[in-house]
Formats: C-alpha cells, sequence, structure tokens
C-alpha cells in the first residue's frame, strides 16, 4: 500500500516560483546596493568640495537691512 504524502509539504511547483522570487529578489536588491553606495559616493565629493569652496562676503552696501518677516516695498 502507498502511503499519501502529508498535506504540509510545498508542491516542487511552489519551490520553484520561490526559487525564482529568491533569484529576482538578490538582483533587486544588488541594484538597491549599487544605488546607495553612488548616493554615499556623490554626497561624499560635494561635502568635500563644499568645504574647499570659498565663502562668500558681503560687501556693506550688499547686506540685508530689514528684518527677514518684513514684506518688499513692491509687494506693500
Amino acid at each position: 500500500m502507498q502511503q499519501a504524502e502529508p498535506k504540509d509539504r510545498p508542491s516542487p511547483s511552489f519551490a520553484r516560483r520561490f526559487d525564482r522570487l529568491l533569484g529576482e529578489m538578490n538582483a533587486v536588491l544588488a541594484v538597491i546596493a549599487l544605488g546607495l553606495a553612488v548616493l554615499d559616493f556623490t554626497c561624499f565629493v560635494t561635502l568635500r568640495a563644499a568645504g574647499t569652496l570659498p565663502t562668500l562676503q558681503l560687501q556693506p552696501e550688499m547686506q540685508v537691512t530689514q528684518p527677514a518677516g518684513a514684506a518688499p516695498a513692491a509687494l506693500r
């Protein structure tokens, strides 16, 4: 007499689908990791370049004299 297979065992088609899903997920994770590495490198280069740039010094005639919340005269 043959014994019936337990129902809790995954079918071969489920195992194949699950394996394919894991294979695709690894590619997605690799793309995300590559994107984050490029973003990290870009931020690093930008911050290093920003530290070497000279700061702008405003001339006395260019300085803002009105408070930050005041509207310009053209809008009053």
